[in-house]
C-alpha cells in the first residue's frame, strides 16, 4: 500500500509520514499515510470504519483505551467496527468500550460463533458449510465473508445472502456487483 517495507511497528510516525501510498494502479502518490485521527478529521467523522487490529499492543488495556476514546471523541462508536484475526485484541477492545462493535476474522472456523456480531469467515469455508450464512443470521450476526478477490464468486455470495465482503478492491468488486 506504500513504497515503504516493514511492519508498521518497526517504524517511528516520522518515517511512517515520509512514505507514500499507493493509487488503485500501484502508482505512487503525493498522499502520506493519514492517521486514525486525521483521517477521521478529512472524512468530517462521516465514513464508516472497519478497523482491523494487528498490533498485539491492542491485547493490552492502554492500546484499547486509547483507540476507543477517539472513536468516542468523534462520535465514531456507532460508525466504527472493531475486526481482528486474534480475538485478544478484540475482548481487549470489548472490555474497554462494548458499545463498538466488533468482529472477528477466521481462516479456519466453519462455525458461526463467539460473542462477535461481525463474522469474516474466509471465503473457503462458506463451501465447507454453506449454511454458514443462514445459522449466522439467525443467531443476529452479519457476514463479511474474508476474498482477497470475490469476482468469481459474487453469484454464489448473492445466493448466501452475504451482509458484505471484506476484499482487496471494492471498486472491482462494486462493478462487478452492478453488472
Amino acid at each position: 500500500m506504500t513504497d515503504g517495507q516493514g511492519a508498521v511497528s518497526d517504524h517511528t510516525l516520522a518515517q511512517l509520514k515520509a512514505l507514500r501510498t499507493r493509487a488503485p494502479d500501484g502508482s505512487l502518490t503525493e498522499t502520506p499515510i493519514p492517521t486514525l485521527r486525521e483521517l477521521i478529521e478529512r472524512t468530517q467523522a462521516q465514513t464508516p470504519l472497519l478497523l482491523e487490529l494487528k498490533d498485539p499492543r491492542f491485547a493490552q488495556r492502554p492500546a484499547a483505551e486509547q483507540l476507543a476514546q477517539l472513536l468516542q471523541r468523534h462520535n465514531m462508536v456507532e460508525r466504527s467496527a472493531i475486526v481482528s484475526f486474534h480475538p485478544e485484541y478484540v475482548a481487549t477492545v470489548e472490555a474497554v468500550a462494548p458499545a463498538i462493535p466488533t468482529g472477528n476474522i477466521t481462516l479456519w472456523n466453519p462455525l458461526p460463533t463467539g460473542r462477535a456480531q461481525l463474522l469474516g469467515p474466509l471465503w473457503p469455508l462458506l463451501y465447507l458449510n454453506p449454511l454458514y450464512v443462514a445459522w449466522a443470521h439467525w443467531l443476529g450476526k452479519v457476514v463479511c465473508p474474508l476474498d482477497p478477490t470475490p469476482e468469481p464468486r459474487i453469484g454464489y455470495y448473492r445466493r448466501l445472502r452475504v451482509d458484505a465482503l471484506l476484499a482487496d478492491n471494492p471498486g472491482r468488486v462494486l462493478h462487478r456487483l452492478e453488472r
